[in-house]
């Protein structure tokens, strides 16, 4: 999805928010446009009706998730 958002109609309607922060932060991984949050969080929450996982899969999974995404907006490289 966040592929997507770099398709110009989509990056200039929804995803430009996301990088109009140009210092490195945590903060920023989670600044989206409304619509685009709505989208990502559908792509999140999705499989827990379509997939039959156990609780603790699923929620370490989103966990994983999210803290990759602070991580990769924090500007800390981890090999």
């Amino acid at each position: 999805l966040h592929r997507l958002m770099h398709h110009p109609f989509f990056y200039k309607l929804l995803h430009k928010w996301h990088h109009q922060y140009t210092v490195p932060t945590a903060f920023s991984a989670t600044a989206f446009h409304p619509i685009e949050w709505w989208m990502f969080q559908f792509i999140h929450f999705a499989p827990a009706f379509v997939a039959p996982l156990h609780v603790a899969v699923y929620v370490s999974i989103l966990l994983y998730n999210y803290y990759y995404g602070l991580i990769d907006h924090s500007g800390v490289y981890i090999e």
